[in-house]
């Protein structure tokens, strides 16, 4: 009667300490077939900032305008920020372009494991980008590293 009970405990522990080590093995980017091929996978948002200057959310990224950022003039100035892909490079593209910051602008980038759309092939690639933090005296195109 032990042994039975011994023998479907060690079984029950065999079967369970399996199932994480076949979760982490991923997956192969080759043999994805669907994803919803039909989404560009572009993370986009237009935001209005003030004097007062903030922080906006554009997919894994996060743009901090500081206070007083550009002449006084200028306020409030509408951006679209767009994360995508060029040509197999991830950026960060703002528009409109704006030139000479008073005070530079950082754009914090999280990790980011997935797809997003690359806008000169037309299609949505497997990208790995990297947690890393970016200080812009501009706008216009950023590549992340």
């Amino acid at each position: 009667m032990f042994k039975k009970i011994l023998s479907g405990l060690i079984l029950a522990v065999l079967l369970v300490s399996s199932v994480p080590a076949m979760a982490a093995q991923g997956y192969d980017v080759q043999s994805v077939e669907s994803y919803s091929a039909n989404d560009n996978m572009v993370f986009e948002r237009t935001v209005t900032v003030t004097e007062k200057g903030g922080s906006f959310e554009v997919g894994f990224v996060t743009v901090n305008f500081p206070k007083d950022f550009l002449t006084k003039d200028q306020y409030p100035k509408t951006f679209t920020l767009r994360v995508c892909a060029k040509d197999g490079e991830v950026g960060i593209e703002a528009s409109p372009d704006t030139n000479n910051f008073l005070k530079p602008v950082k754009i914090k980038v999280d990790a980011y494991t997935g797809f997003l759309y690359d806008e000169v092939t037309n299609q949505n690639i497997f990208v790995n980008v990297k947690k890393q933090t970016i200080i812009a005296t501009h706008f216009s195109w950023y590549r992340f590293r």
